[in-house]
């Protein structure tokens, strides 16, 4: 019942906001990493967390698109999903359900020019969730090394000899005033802690601009609308979501287009995003076999 159960629950909550679903992510990596747990319900957990980070965090469970017509391949795929259970690898079927949550403006070319919507809502609202870290929660302290009364008069002896001989020879030695400043004087980590508080205290916009395309998730889209004097409008009214038609207002000028990432491209010396120094740049696609008839 619990694999059902955290696998409905993450069906519901996909592509909704952080805040309802922190409690359940909680929940699932609880389940995942307790080794008590039954084997059941950290599969329904693994599954429920598949779900939820679905197609990077872009994509929703929709059976029925924009227009309210049911999408066939998504509900044949949510059928054969429902009977994983009796062959585990149906689960993949799950990905036919899925419609990325983007908002995608294309001109009559289908090109999509640069442009920006408007996102009337704070932008935490609807942002992804925080990144996953593999480091310990609780950092380890560093316990305090103790230090004998004999090793403590010793070291306060060779500093009032040290301050003796200096006043003798003339110089200027603030052994003491050199130890509080030391103490005193700010330290890096306290830095960064006092300029995250200060970027937190910082009031957060009610908007923000969103480029195409851009991340926009079902309960978002009734806060998305298109800039009064943008040069594109949707040929539907009301539409601000999905793949999106626009008409250019200004067809006489030039039309600035995003720059389509091909990773691997042959013209292109510098390796792909997110390689390393050392990467090297991809080889060409491999020729594809001959035609030959099948025998079975």
């Amino acid at each position: 019942l619990m694999l059902v159960a955290y696998v409905a629950k993450a069906m519901v909550l996909i592509a909704s906001q952080e805040s309802k679903q922190k409690a359940l992510r909680a929940q699932l990596d609880k389940v995942v990493g307790d080794k008590h747990e039954e084997q059941l319900a950290k599969m329904g957990a693994i599954l429920a967390q598949g779900l939820l980070n679905g197609g990077g965090r872009n994509v929703t469970i929709a059976l029925r698109g924009k227009g309210g017509f049911p999408r066939m391949n998504a509900v044949a795929g949510m059928a054969v999903f429902t009977h994983s259970w009796f062959w585990h690898p149906l689960t993949y079927f799950a990905s036919l359900a899925f419609q990325p949550a983007a908002l995608v403006a294309v001109n009559e070319d289908l090109k999509m020019p640069v442009m920006s919507v408007i996102s009337n809502v704070a932008p935490s609202t609807f942002a992804y969730p925080p990144v996953l870290s593999d480091k310990p929660k609780k950092e380890a302290k560093i316990a305090k090394k103790a230090v004998l009364s004999t090793a403590a008069r010793a070291k306060k002896l060779k500093a009032e000899k040290a301050k003796v001989k200096a006043e003798k020879d003339g110089g200027a030695m603030d052994v003491d005033g050199g130890a509080a400043g030391g103490e005193d004087a700010p330290k890096s980590g306290e830095d960064e802690d006092a300029k995250a508080e200060a970027e937190a205290s910082k009031p957060e916009p009610a908007s923000e601009e969103l480029d195409n395309p851009a991340r926009v998730v079902p309960a978002q889209e009734k806060f998305v609308s298109f800039m009064e004097g943008s040069r594109f409008l949707p040929l539907k009214k009301g539409a601000s979501a999905g793949i999106l038609v626009c008409k250019d207002t200004t067809p006489g000028e030039e039309v600035c287009v995003v720059a389509a990432a091909v990773a691997g491209d042959a013209g292109d010396d510098k390796p792909a995003a997110g390689a390393g120094a050392d990467s090297a740049p991809a080889a060409d696609e491999p020729a594809p076999p001959p035609a030959f008839d099948f025998q079975p």
